[in-house]
């Protein structure tokens, strides 16, 4: 080194290269627990999942667990929350907004069907049979709020183009519905199709969900004008 050359700065604890190092490192960690849980979760289910399982699936300590989750219950609602976010933009990623109840039903399908088809394992743990019957209850539980929100995403893409309030027992009913018709999408990936070979061979089979569920639905406006007398010439 000259004299002219001044020595390269250590970076210490504080600095901010190492707290990036050691939020990245953090960020991987916590990310190898909760794919260990979704698995075990897919599984086995929740409950019979215990925690020790999770950390030794993901090759790390007990220890490390209660570093980034307080108990289960925690991770459970983080994993639910992170499928209810990433399942609701699919149903917002064409613009402009659907016109119609029919419109409005459709994205809905189409943007389960989609999620179903990327993340079967993340699909399977939000529509369990055990999950779907709690939703039938408006309970307040931490471990339900994320399944409420995910009707509340729900009840607000379909809301504005209703002429009538939406059915709570009918919104959950479509629910059920929805799920049973998406799945039915592993038969056609079994026989060896993608995903986009998938969505057009069901894509007859869709349009006649969508109709059926608007019906069952009721009240869209779409349905009010199509049920209209014609006016005289």
């Amino acid at each position: 080194m000259t004299m002219t050359e001044a020595p390269e700065a250590q970076a210490g604890p504080h600095s901010t290269g190492h707290r990036t190092r050691l939020q990245k490192r953090a960020s991987k960690t916590r990310n190898r627990l909760l794919k260990a849980a979704l698995q075990l979760f897919r599984e086995k289910g929740i409950e019979a999942t215990a925690i020790v399982e999770i950390t030794e699936l993901a090759d790390l300590g007990k220890g490390t667990f209660y570093r980034h989750f307080s108990n289960k219950g925690e991770m459970v609602i983080v994993v639910v929350d992170d499928i209810v976010d990433r399942l609701s933009a699919l149903w917002d990623v064409i613009v402009p907004g659907p016109r119609t109840l029919q419109e409005a039903v459709d994205r809905v399908v189409a943007g389960h069907l989609e999620f179903f088809l990327g993340n079967r394992a993340e699909f399977g743990l939000l529509f369990r049979e055990k999950l779907l019957a709690r939703l039938q209850a408006d309970s307040l539980e931490p471990l339900e709020r994320p399944y409420v929100r995910y009707l509340r995403e729900l009840e607000s893409r379909l809301a504005p183009h209703m002429t009538v309030s939406l059915d709570p027992l009918k919104v959950r009913r479509f629910v059920y519905a929805t799920a049973g018709f998406v799945s039915g999408a592993l038969s056609f990936a079994v026989i060896g199709l993608g995903s986009g070979e998938i969505t057009r061979s069901m894509q007859p089979l869709r349009q006649g969900f969508v109709t059926a569920a608007v019906a069952f639905l009721g009240g869209g406006r779409d349905a009010r004008d199509a049920g209209a007398p014609e006016r005289p010439a």
